[in-house]
């Protein structure tokens, strides 16, 4: 099955996000995925999912062409800890598999704790990057 690798950054920096890519790419082969699909926001803000390349991600999940998303870190997917832990869970629940370069992506992970709590304290939001 094919994976995907998605990757975002808030401000546009074609060289950044080519070094974010090429990151995950090196997680994704190391796990022995070598047929992947990049995506890639460019200057996309995380506070929703209203992003042009993740929206594609979302269509070839839903058309079952994925079967593995790699990420660089959680807060790429989206920068709220609620709508972070539903999205985990419906890629639980497909039999997709998630990973994160900095290991962010399990729901029990310490980096996701954090970010969780992180939105608590701030009253529940978290837009921005």
């Amino acid at each position: 099955m094919k994976a995907a690798i998605y990757c975002r950054l808030a401000r546009r920096d074609d060289e950044f996000i080519m070094a974010q890519i090429n990151h995950v790419l090196r997680l994704a082969s190391e796990h022995e995925y070598n047929d992947v699909t990049v995506y890639a926001d460019n200057g996309a803000l995380g506070h929703n999912f209203d992003r042009s390349e993740f929206m594609r991600l979302s269509e070839d999940i839903e058309a079952g062409k994925i079967g593995a998303v790699f990420v660089h870190s959680v807060d790429r997917i989206i920068r709220n800890a609620i709508l972070v832990d539903r999205w985990l869970s419906q890629m639980e629940q497909q039999g997709i598999t998630v990973k994160a370069v900095d290991g962010s992506c399990g729901r029990k992970s310490a980096d996701f704790m954090s970010l969780l709590s992180s939105y608590i304290q701030m009253g529940g939001g978290m837009d921005g990057a």
